[in-house]
């Protein structure tokens, strides 16, 4: 498995859209902000609000769990999922299109846990 920084996947969104990628960041998932931000954190790009994460939704049959996403939320995660660039008409993903990509996830696991994938 090869691992992606969030960084990575949108400096190079036309050749990871629509690829089934295994993104590393910081999860945040709390109400309207569900998302994967770049880590490091000395990394991420300043510029605009969300430049360096990726919004997170779930595939349908992902069996989401709320409760462990909320353990996770500030941890080191690796998504494993479908990038997806924003829709032309909207410019942006997410919660009122403020994200530059979205991940569609069907793997979500804490850092930590790598060597277990």
């Amino acid at each position: 498995m090869e691992l992606t920084t969030v960084n990575q996947a949108l400096e190079n969104l036309s050749s990871f859209e629509g690829e089934y990628v295994y993104l590393t960041g910081l999860l945040t998932f709390e109400f309207e902000g569900v998302y994967i931000d770049h880590w490091p954190k000395s990394e991420q790009m300043q510029e605009e609000l969300n430049e360096s994460s990726v919004w997170l939704s779930t595939a349908i049959n992902f069996g989401f769990n709320e409760e462990s996403m909320t353990k996770m939320s500030g941890k080191r995660v690796i998504v494993g999922g479908t990038l997806i660039a924003p829709c032309s008409d909207l410019g942006g993903c997410g919660h009122m299109s403020g994200w530059p990509a979205e991940i569609v996830a069907t793997q979500i696991h804490l850092h930590s846990e790598l060597g277990k994938i």
